[in-house]
């Protein structure tokens, strides 16, 4: 069974991914686990009726929330950020028990699941789905086709719930729904969650997770490379992203601009911005925001930058404060009119933020200072967490897509940051650029050599149309298999996915790895001191 993530994703286009994966499971191909969260969105089963809306179709349609009929058994549901939704496409034919088995399996998954965080989840006679008390904490809802499954289940993680008090879920007054944060009290970890949820679920439904390999049938097949001069078409649905506001977005996008430091979130435009911004996370852009390099793939703007502003750090580390960020990321324009390359202004900002949140992470993304290791060296000297560098592509694509930087020179500057030890070294790459499934065995490979402990992989988006053309549009299953590829090499964590971004849930993926980290700048600057750490291992809730 192949395991699909695709994140955030608008409930049609997750539709559609599953009838296409219907398909191919009804030619032979591997049975599906697809897992996503969906923007705020309320879904009619075979049995739905408007008298559950109470409210009417235009209430919701000027919230932003969308109404969508389906094929599912069931009656009313909805569907938001902070829901572990997951759709498994699996032949019933041959499984003993048939669609009643199989529903009794997805409870139990659940229940079990439930069981691992203290909470007793029951079933109730005539209604599918999970209960506690009474009160109703994951639907299911089945469509059948072909003998094959689709649709799923929405287990309530976070506590704001609040779309379900304006419907009658399940097309009953007299229930109310709950989340895993409102009985437990406290804050519950999604991702633990998604995780113990597969284990269950593979062990009940007794099967093998296939998570890459050559073997595996992709729901679409990979197109080949068009010519350059042509940009692969419409976007496919597993990139198209919702645009999320709401008040946590705009308090975010309020404190970041009132604290006039700018984010690559918006100046490179960002595909995950909407989402970070709502979970009240930005990556900071320091150095100003022109940049003395025009790479061909990138939206900052090119030109003669502004002198450095030496209340920069100042007000970063405020900006960090006031959105209480425990996993600071910060990044920059190319400097290379600075004699340090910037170095010194970085340093500084690390500082800064450390001083501001000393129990904090901070993680920085750096140009190659021209391949400068004293430079970089002044960097790891201020004790970040995580030194990120991003190789960007395959160096047979360099003269095209970033003809000032030097493939070998990343390399270096990476391999000395990780011997270095004083930071966790991270990279990352974009594919659809021209490059090859070779290529990028080959960049893993030698960032594995390099000492890399976290590599991200991701889809490049074309920015505008004076940028470079998107050669394809690669699928999620070879992304899958690209992650598999950095494991079988040695690097510790591969983060890989189409809309993954070297910041991307940062925190998260520093959590993956058990850590020395220094306790302070001043213990690690401290020359001939005790070597002394602190072990990190993050509660991958976002930062």
């Amino acid at each position: 069974m192949r395991v699909i993530d695709l994140g955030l994703c608008r409930y049609a286009d997750t539709q559609a991914l599953q009838l296409e994966a219907v398909g191919k499971v009804s030619e032979g191909g591997d049975e599906r686990l697809v897992l996503v969260e969906h923007p705020p969105v309320i879904t009619f089963g075979r049995n739905g009726g408007e008298e559950n809306l109470p409210r009417g179709r235009e209430y919701f349609y000027a919230q932003g929330v969308e109404i969508v009929q389906t094929a599912r058994g069931g009656n009313i549901t909805c569907h938001f950020p902070g829901q572990l939704v997951a759709y498994p496409v699996i032949r019933l034919m041959h499984r003993k028990g048939g669609l009643r088995r199989f529903f009794t399996d997805l409870e139990e998954s659940v229940i079990i699941t439930l069981a691992r965080y203290g909470l007793s989840g029951t079933r109730r006679d005539g209604f599918p789905g999970v209960w506690i008390d009474g009160r109703k904490i994951c639907s299911i809802g089945i469509g059948v086709k072909h003998w094959i499954t689709y649709h799923g289940l929405a287990l309530n993680v976070d506590k704001d719930i609040s779309l379900f008090r304006l419907i009658s879920p399940c097309g009953m007054k007299d229930i109310s729904a709950t989340s895993m944060e409102l009985e437990t009290g406290g804050a519950v970890d999604k991702f633990a969650v998604k995780e113990c949820f597969l284990e269950n679920f593979r062990a009940i439904f007794g099967v093998t997770f296939h998570r890459g390999g050559g073997d595996a049938v992709p729901l679409t097949e990979p197109s080949t490379a068009p010519e350059k001069t042509k940009s692969a078409s419409r976007l496919p649905v597993w990139i198209r992203r919702p645009l999320l506001h709401g008040r946590t977005f705009a308090e975010t996008k309020n404190q970041v601009n009132s604290c006039g430091i700018p984010t690559v979130c918006r100046n490179a435009k960002c595909p995950n911005m909407g989402e970070c911004y709502s979970r009240g996370m930005a990556t900071f852009l320091i150095l100003g925001e022109v940049c003395t390099r025009n790479c061909a793939f990138c939206n900052i703007a090119a030109g003669l930058p502004r002198p450095l502003d030496p209340e920069e750090p100042a007000r970063l580390a405020a900006a960090v404060a006031a959105l209480q960020l425990h996993h600071t990321v910060i990044t920059s324009v190319t400097r290379d009119d600075l004699e340090d390359g910037g170095a010194a202004h970085f340093a500084a900002c690390i500082l800064a933020v450390r001083k501001r949140m000393p129990s904090g992470a901070v993680e920085v993304l750096v140009p190659d200072f021209r391949g400068s290791l004293s430079a970089i060296q002044t960097v790891l000297d201020a004790a970040p967490h995580v030194l990120t560098h991003n190789v960007e592509t395959h160096p047979s694509l360099y003269s095209v897509v970033r003809p000032m930087a030097d493939y070998r020179r990343s390399l270096d500057l990476l391999r000395h940051a990780a011997r270095a030890g004083k930071a966790v070294a991270k990279s990352g790459f974009m594919v659809g650029l021209g490059e090859t499934d070779e290529h990028v065995r080959e960049i893993l490979a030698d960032l594995m050599e390099a000492g890399c402990r976290i590599v991200t992989v991701g889809q490049y988006l074309q920015p505008s149309r004076t940028h470079l053309p998107v050669a394809r549009f690669v699928h999620p299953d070879d992304f899958v298999k690209y992650a598999s590829w950095g494991r079988e090499v040695g690097i510790p964590f591969v983060f890989s996915a189409p809309l993954v971004r070297s910041s991307y849930q940062a925190r998260e993926s520093f959590g993956e790895l058990n850590v020395e980290i220094p306790v302070s700048p001043s213990e690690a600057c401290r020359a001939g001191g005790r070597k002394r750490g602190l072990r990190q291992k993050s509660s991958r809730r976002p930062g």
